[in-house]
């Protein structure tokens, strides 16, 4: 019989590491913050599983389980013991058999290991619960801007509690926004987001960017976005001569990226003219980036986020000609 430990206890236990036993695939759509990928079976390997237990039931699933993971686990042991004199907790989807095999064999190696009680689903639910009933206690900073006035860079640089929304989510947020990115799903969005919460709870204040409700395809919970609404907020204003320059360096500053944007701009039939997007399109193979970039900003970018920027009452409003400077200025006033 192994040792069970709830969602709370285990996030709350000193010196601990979290083990996810489940396949690659499952680790990387959302996990715990923090995890180490431990996987019993690939991501194939559990694809053959399911459709044996699915034809022959639980007990033949079972046997092919065995056949496949007893001959590597001495191998599968070593990557254990860097982590010796840490308690180990272990989970799987729902707390069942891959967790509970390997936290046996882990005590019978002489290793603190942990069970985690019902597996990743509790930790979802306890996410989801967290969330739906949180309270945020630092006051929230609210770092407002049009598109290009850099204020995800302003946020990851200036050395204050801080959290990076579009970071969490990998997507800055707009049309052109998963550019060189992979972005993440809600799930993991959530968790992310928690954690760092949970992390600056005890601060006086947090910087945070000012976002609609949706962040790419993540949406912000609703507890936290009303406290973002009610935070003392800062815009940031810029030239357009800067605002392009930040734009091409760091949406335009690979091939790939080159060659995503061009997959991107056709969508812009919805808002602006196929002439306009014949116009950019053959721009940008004559590499002209700057003149697309304004085009984009001028005729898509301002119209459609001018009005919902103008509607906030700002407590400070910092032209941002120099970060370094800005940031200054953002520090006195936090001061």
């Amino acid at each position: 019989m192994v040792n069970l430990l709830k969602v709370e206890e285990a996030l709350e236990l000193k010196n601990n590491v979290l083990i996810d036993t489940r396949t690659p695939k499952e680790y990387n759509e959302s996990h715990i913050p923090g995890a180490i990928n431990a996987p019993i079976l690939s991501n194939d390997e559990r694809h053959i599983i399911g459709l044996l237990y699915r034809k022959n039931g639980s007990e033949a699933a079972i046997e092919k389980g065995k056949e496949i993971f007893i001959p590597r686990i001495g191998e599968y042991l070593k990557f254990f013991k860097q982590h010796k004199d840490k308690n180990l907790i272990v989970y799987c989807s729902r707390g069942g058999m891959r967790s509970k095999v390997i936290t046996e064999i882990l005590e019978k190696g002489n290793y603190k290991a942990i069970q985690l009680e019902n597996g990743y689903k509790a930790y979802r639910n306890y996410i989801l619960n967290k969330l739906n009933n949180y309270h945020v206690k630092p006051r929230l900073i609210v770092i407002h801007g049009l598109t290009g006035t850099r204020k995800t860079k302003i946020i990851q640089k200036i050395n204050m509690p801080k959290i990076d929304l579009e970071g969490i989510a990998q997507h800055r947020s707009s049309l052109f926004g998963g550019i060189g990115l992979i972005p993440r799903n809600q799930k993991m969005f959530e968790n992310l987001l928690f954690h760092e919460f949970k992390k600056l709870e005890n601060t006086k204040y947090i910087i945070i960017e000012g976002e609609s409700r949706k962040v790419g395809n993540s949406i912000i919970p609703e507890k936290i976005y009303q406290a973002m609404k009610g935070g003392l907020h800062v815009k940031i204003e810029c030239s357009m001569n800067m605002r392009i320059n930040h734009i091409v360096e760091e949406y335009l500053n690979t091939p790939e990226k080159i060659e995503q944007v061009k997959q991107v701009i056709p969508k812009l039939k919805q808002s602006l003219t196929k002439k306009i997007v014949d116009e950019l399109m053959q721009q940008m193979e004559n590499r002209q980036y700057n003149q697309v970039t304004e085009t984009i900003l001028i005729r898509y970018y301002d119209p459609k986020y001018s009005f919902s920027l103008d509607e906030i009452k700002y407590d400070l409003v910092i032209k941002n000609d120099d970060i370094n400077q800005t940031i200054i200025e953002l520090i006195k006033f936090i001061s």
